[in-house]
């Protein structure tokens, strides 16, 4: 089971927000407010990798204008559902909550924000792909 980021209703303790402050107190880039100390970068929900955080505002300043230009590389692997036909491409779309579900994100040429994720295609298997993403 994952760790919760942020404190929020039924997750005010044990979370990855409130072992930053312990560790590092008063120490931490306060540049997205006391809800989100030091925290430049987030994931989804069910997802594994890399968060970003910082102990000061210059350093937040800086990571958050390379992560904008994309001058870091943002890499994923993904199984995702069907299969591919194509070994890679490109996905540019805009994307926003899902209306179905508010706990996912899904294509919203209406309300979403422009999104491009690059895929390559790493293994078909009969239902679903395994799939390499950049953002």
């Amino acid at each position: 089971k994952g760790m919760v980021v942020h404190p929020a209703a039924g997750h005010y303790s044990g979370t990855l927000v409130n072992a930053l402050m312990y560790h590092c107190r008063d120490n931490l880039s306060g540049i997205n407010g006391v809800m989100r100390p030091g925290i430049v970068h987030r994931i989804d929900m069910n997802t594994t990798g890399v968060l970003v955080a910082c102990k000061n505002d210059f350093a937040h300043n800086a990571i958050s204008a390379q992560l904008s230009v994309h001058s870091i590389t943002r890499k994923y692997e993904a199984i995702v559902y069907n299969r591919f036909n194509e070994e890679s491409g490109t996905v540019d779309a805009p994307i926003g909550r899902s209306h179905n579900d508010r706990k996912k994100m899904a294509i919203d040429r209406d309300n979403g924000r422009r999104a491009v994720t690059h895929y390559r295609l790493l293994e078909n298997f009969s239902k679903f792909s395994h799939i390499e993403c950049q953002l």
